[in-house]
């Protein structure tokens, strides 16, 4: 029964392979934003909001490495688990379900706020309660992260 369910493990390269494509395509996306920046820089120095442009870049840099993280997680755990990672960095080493959960969870709180970062200098000039909703967001995420953590770090203790 179980082999059989196995034979389904590389549908799973669709979700690969599209979010690897989504991971190149904010990584593409992100790389104009700096350019703009730095064409904004030369043709009119002094003048305009270079920096708004690099802060756009990391913002979309992040989430195209969210997307590369979730794309070569998947690969891993659904098609890839037999082969050995040693060339990967140790963050990177992926094996199950609950780490790629965890990585991303670290990801995206870091991509939240570096999102806001982008937002509040987006928006210098005319801030306002709204800008709270997000810091408010990326509060909770981390502290269900931490929640989450204390819980393994608990129940590994307790196994030994």
């Amino acid at each position: 029964m179980f082999s059989r369910l196995l034979q389904f493990r590389y549908i799973y390269l669709i979700a690969v392979i599209i979010t690897g494509i989504n991971s190149l395509f904010f990584l593409g996306n992100g790389v104009v934003h700096a350019f703009h920046g730095y064409a904004e820089i030369i043709n009119h120095p002094g003048a305009g909001r270079p920096g708004l442009h690099f802060v756009e870049s990391f913002d979309t840099f992040m989430i195209a490495f969210m997307f590369l993280i979730f794309s070569l997680g998947m690969m891993r755990i659904f098609t890839h688990y037999h082969v050995k990672d040693d060339k990967l960095p140790g963050w990177l080493r992926i094996d199950s379900f609950k780490e790629l959960k965890i990585l991303l969870w670290e990801t995206v709180i870091l991509t939240l706020v570096i999102v806001t970062v982008s937002d509040v200098v987006r928006k210098m000039d005319r801030l306002s309660w709204h800008v709270l909703l997000l810091p408010g967001v990326i509060f909770l995420l981390s502290l269900s992260l931490f929640i989450v953590r204390k819980e393994e770090k608990h129940s590994d203790e307790e196994k030994h």
